[in-house]
């Protein structure tokens, strides 16, 4: 069910109430229902008198405000019911009159939780919309602060217990963050024209709570030495692993006999998955009937744990474990002697200093997200033809997409679909194939 209030007065006062009212039957009767309002304000500025009076360059200030909740039932069917059975494996023992007999099998069962609810996020937003000079220059701010409550988890159970946690409300997860995008029309002329863009957005989480004496959960893990985590105090998606050992100074430090980095003897917080900002950058050009357009896009901050670095390491499959000649002459582990702190001299193989990327800490596999990339350019050329045929106008372009990456840590994947997509879980990555450039032609008529 949903509805809607909206009221509005001389173009100036705007307000918006909603109500949305959702029934899931993946929940027990009694917590079936969630009811998720909504409220938003607009007051534009530029329409009052004293601003029209005072500032003629400006030519329109909006102010918006507005908080909302919406609901999240991810979760799989009858989890409040017992048992919860989940099968992986399908067993065909034969025909039977005709029709195959098909049974499941490898089957586990889950705990029931009647008491399992829906998972409520609450937002409150801020922003503002000014356009200055005659619509040649724009810019937008938007602030929020966002708060996700009976986050919907599988309560840890141990092992031995036989069966699976059940799913539980637990946690408080928090958002705050700021994005701006600035417009500008520097140059505008009869036969010329220049429209730049700037957008960039920054977003910092914290993990308040989870459910009652539980500290850290697990989200997912890699299939070998990392996972994926939230822990009470840290950020969410955090990188979970074995960590360089570091003196007090903060070197890494080299096991005396081996001459090969050191790793804790437990998991650390070694990452974090989320970068600290990323935005865009477009320019576009026109002169009489030439258009051209770039495209770049950037991340800052946040890091992943790369599978393929450490498997191709280890296997000495990587570029890195032959080049330089290192095979020949051998690598010395940058940092200090553990118990001496001096730097370290001893020479190692090359096999056994990337072997012990299986070995060591996972931290040498943790690399950085950044990246600059240039997404795309277009150039095109528009006809215009005689008004009296049947095709108006006709245009024709060229593109070329991810044309260029600059500050990755490493060159062989492209960190922004690790990052975004690629089948990875966010934050780890697994197999991810090397950035792809595409180029075409584009034709486009108007009739």
């Amino acid at each position: 069910f949903f509805a809607r209030l909206g009221w509005s007065w001389k173009d100036r006062y705007m307000i918006n109430a909603t109500m949305r009212a959702d029934g899931s039957s993946k929940f027990a009767r009694g917590n079936r229902w969630g009811y998720f309002p909504s409220v938003s304000a607009g007051w534009t500025l530029t329409e009052e008198k004293f601003m029209k009076s005072t500032a003629s360059w400006l030519d329109f200030l909006k102010l918006r405000l507005s908080w909302g909740q919406v609901g999240n039932a991810n979760i799989n069917c009858y989890q409040y019911l017992a048992p919860v059975t989940t099968s992986n494996t399908n067993y065909n023992f034969g025909a039977t009159g005709g029709t195959d007999a098909w049974v499941m099998g490898a089957y586990t069962e889950r705990l029931a939780n009647e008491k399992v609810k829906w998972e409520t996020s609450e937002q409150y937003n801020v922003g503002l919309d000014a356009r200055f000079l005659r619509q040649r220059l724009s810019l937008t701010l938007d602030g929020y602060i966002k708060s996700t409550k009976d986050w919907l988890v599988q309560a840890p159970i141990l092992a031995t217990a036989g069966t699976g946690g059940p799913i539980i409300n637990g946690g408080d997860v928090k958002n705050k963050g700021i994005e701006v995008a600035v417009h500008a029309t520097p140059v505008k002329t009869r036969d010329f024209e220049w429209n730049t863009s700037f957008t960039i957005a920054s977003n910092k989480n914290k993990v308040k709570s989870l459910a009652d004496g539980v500290d850290y959960y697990k989200i997912a893990s890699a299939p070998f030495m990392a996972e994926v985590g939230a822990k009470v105090g840290e950020e969410y998606g955090i990188i979970m692993g074995t960590n360089f050992v570091y003196d007090e100074n903060g070197n890494k430090c080299v096991d005396p006999e081996t001459g090969l980095y050191m790793a804790t003897d437990g998991n650390e917080v070694i990452g974090h998955i989320y970068p600290d900002f990323t935005g865009g950058w477009v320019n576009s050009f026109r002169y009489k009937g030439f258009d051209a357009s770039i495209q770049f896009d950037f991340s800052k901050g946040g890091q992943f744990f790369s599978t393929t670095t450490l498997w191709g390491n280890y296997c000495g499959m990587m570029e890195e474990t032959a080049a330089n000649g290192v095979r020949e002459n051998g690598i010395i582990s940058e940092g200090v002697v553990y118990g001496t702190n001096e730097p370290n001299t001893m020479k190692v193989s090359a096999r056994d200093y990337y072997e012990n990327y299986y070995n060591g800490p996972a931290a040498q596999s943790v690399l950085k997200s950044d990246y600059i990339k240039l997404r795309e350019i277009n150039v095109g050329y528009t006809f215009k033809l005689n008004p009296s045929w049947f095709v108006k106008s006709l245009r024709l372009s060229a593109y070329g997409r991810n044309l260029g990456v600059w500050g990755p840590d490493c060159k062989h994947f492209d960190p922004e679909m690790i990052v975004t997509s690629s089948g990875n879980v966010q934050g780890i990555e697994g197999g991810a194939t090397p950035m792809v450039a595409n180029y075409g032609l584009t034709a486009n008529l108007k009739f």
